[in-house]
C-alpha cells in the first residue's frame, strides 16, 4: 500500500508539470496497465514474499536455507517495485482523465463578452464589498437571444451596484438575469498565487458580471442539502455580525466560525503574517481535527460509563467505533458550515479514513493509515499537489506520527539505544 501511495503521488506529480494533458488513448491505457500490474501482484501466489525477510544472522543456517530467504528477498523488493510502477501508471492515468472532463466543460470563444440570460441558483456565500458582491452561480439553463446554449455549470459572478441596489443575496435562491461571461484567465508572476489552478479545483470554468437589465428572483429558497448548509453559514454570518456591529475584530470572528476570510481587513491579514499565525485565521486541518477530537473523546468517556444506567451500550457497539462515529460527525458538519474549502475537504477524507479503519478493525500501522488516506485524497482531488497545505498537512503528521511511534527516546536517541542502557531495562 504505502508503494503504491507513493508511485500515484509520483504519477500526480508528473501530470501537473506537463505543459499538454496526454491524449485519451495513453490515459486510459495508463489506467488499464496499472490496474493490471496491480491486480497481479495483489493476487500473486507468493503471499509471504510481501514481508520484508529478516537479516540473515545465524552461523547455523543451511544453504537451502539461505537461498530460499534470498529469493523472498528478491521476490519483496520485485513486488515493492510492480507497486510503485502500478502506482505511476494509475496516478497519471487518473489525473489525465479527471483533468480531461474537468477542461471539457469549456466557455465556447463565441460567447465571450455576449449577454447571456441565465437561470440558476446562488450557490455560495455570497461576498460583500464596498459596492456589491461576488458569488458563485450554478446555471440551469442560458440563453443566447432567441437559442438555448451550453455553458459551464458553475460561473463566479459579480453583481456591482453604482446607481442600483444589490439585493441581498442569500444561497439557495434562484435567479433569473443577465450577465456577460469570459474564460478564467489569472496572472502568471512566479511565486504569486495560480487563480487559474484554484478556479479549475472548484469546478469554476468562467466568470463574469451581471448586466443592468431588471433581474428576477424565481424561488426565495431551493431546497437541496448543499443549499441548507449554506443557508445555515448564512444565518450565522448574519447573527455575528449583527451581534458585533462595530468592532473590528468580527471578519476574524467569521472566519473562525464559518471559514469566511473575506471579511478581514488587509491590515490585520499583515499583522497575522508577519506574526506568523495567518494559517490559523481559518478552519484548517488543525481546526477540524480537534473538533474530531473533543467530540470522540467525549463520547467514548460517555459510551464506557453506561454501564451506571441500564442502556449497556458497550455490549451493543464497542466504545472506539462510537467514538470514531462521532468524531467523523462532528468534522463532517463542522467542514459543511465551512463551505467544503479544498483544505476542509482534504482533512475531513483523511479522518474518514482513519475512521473506516477503526470501523473495518483493520490492524494498520501508522504509515499505512497515511498511505491510505493520501491516496484518497489523491483520488478525489488531483490537484491538492498545488498547494502549500498539501504538503503540510501530510509532512506534519508524518512528523507526529514518527515521533509518536517510539522511535525515539528522551534526547534525540533511538529507541533500541535506550533499550540497551541500565535505564531502558
Amino acid at each position: 500500500m504505502r508503494a503504491l501511495a507513493l508511485g500515484w503521488l509520483a504519477g500526480t506529480l508528473w501530470l501537473q508539470t506537463r505543459a499538454e494533458l496526454p491524449p485519451s488513448w495513453l490515459a486510459v491505457s495508463l489506467l488499464a496497465a496499472g490496474a493490471v500490474v496491480f491486480v497481479a501482484v495483489v493476487m500473486g501466489p507468493s503471499a509471504a514474499a510481501q514481508i520484508p525477510p529478516k537479516r540473515i544472522t545465524s552461523k547455523h543456517i543451511t544453504p537451502r536455507q539461505i537461498t530460499s530467504r534470498l529469493f523472498n528477498r528478491a521476490g519483496w523488493h520485485a513486488r515493492v517495485l510492480l507497486l510503485l510502477l502500478a502506482g505511476i501508471a494509475l496516478g497519471a492515468g487518473w489525473s489525465a482523465q479527471v483533468a480531461q472532463h474537468r477542461l471539457s466543460e469549456a466557455l465556447p470563444a463565441e460567447l465571450e463578452g455576449k449577454d447571456l440570460q441565465l437561470t440558476g441558483i446562488i450557490a455560495s456565500l455570497p461576498n460583500r464589498f464596498d459596492d456589491g458582491q461576488r458569488f458563485v452561480f450554478e446555471v440551469e439553463h442560458a440563453r443566447d437571444a432567441d437559442r438555448e446554449v451550453r455553458i459551464p455549470s458553475r460561473v463566479a459572478l459579480g453583481w456591482y451596484g453604482g446607481e442600483r441596489v444589490v439585493p441581498d443575496l442569500v444561497p439557495g435562491q434562484r435567479w433569473q438575469l443577465t450577465a456577460r461571461l469570459k474564460l478564467p484567465h489569472g496572472q502568471l508572476n512566479p511565486d504569486g498565487f495560480d487563480a487559474e489552478a484554484w478556479w479549475l479545483t472548484d469546478c469554476i470554468r468562467a466568470n463574469g458580471y451581471v448586466r443592468s437589465d431588471p433581474p428576477l428572483m424565481l424561488a426565495d429558497f431551493v431546497f437541496s442539502l448543499r443549499d441548507t448548509v449554506g443557508r445555515a453559514s448564512h444565518a450565522l454570518r448574519e447573527r455575528i455580525e449583527l451581534a458585533l456591529p462595530d468592532a473590528r475584530f468580527a471578519g476574524v470572528i467569521v472566519a473562525l466560525v464559518i471559514g469566511d476570510q473575506r471579511g478581514i481587513e488587509t491590515a490585520d491579514w499583515e499583522v497575522f503574517n508577519r506574526t506568523g499565525i495567518g494559517h490559523l485565521i481559518s478552519i484548517s486541518g488543525l481546526h477540524i481535527t480537534m473538533i474530531a477530537a473533543l467530540f470522540s473523546g467525549l463520547v467514548h468517556f460517555l459510551w464506557r460509563h453506561s454501564f451506571f444506567t441500564n442502556a449497556q451500550l458497550p455490549l451493543r457497539l464497542p466504545a472506539r467505533k462510537a467514538a470514531a462515529f462521532a468524531g467523523l460527525l462532528a468534522a463532517l458538519v463542522y467542514v459543511a458550515l465551512a463551505g467544503f474549502g479544498i483544505p476542509a475537504q482534504r482533512t475531513l477524507l483523511m479522518l474518514a479514513v482513519a475512521g473506516l479503519a477503526v470501523w473495518c478493525n483493520a490492524m494498520l500501522t501508522a504509515s499505512q493509515l497515511l498511505a491510505c488516506a493520501l491516496l484518497v485524497v489523491l483520488l478525489f482531488d488531483p490537484w491538492s499537489v498545488l498547494w502549500p497545505g498539501f504538503w503540510l498537512s501530510f509532512g506534519a503528521i508524518a512528523c507526529l506520527l514518527f515521533a509518536s511511534s517510539g522511535r525515539l527516546a528522551e534526547g534525540g536517541a533511538p529507541a533500541c539505544a535506550r533499550r540497551r542502557t541500565p535505564s531502558g531495562r
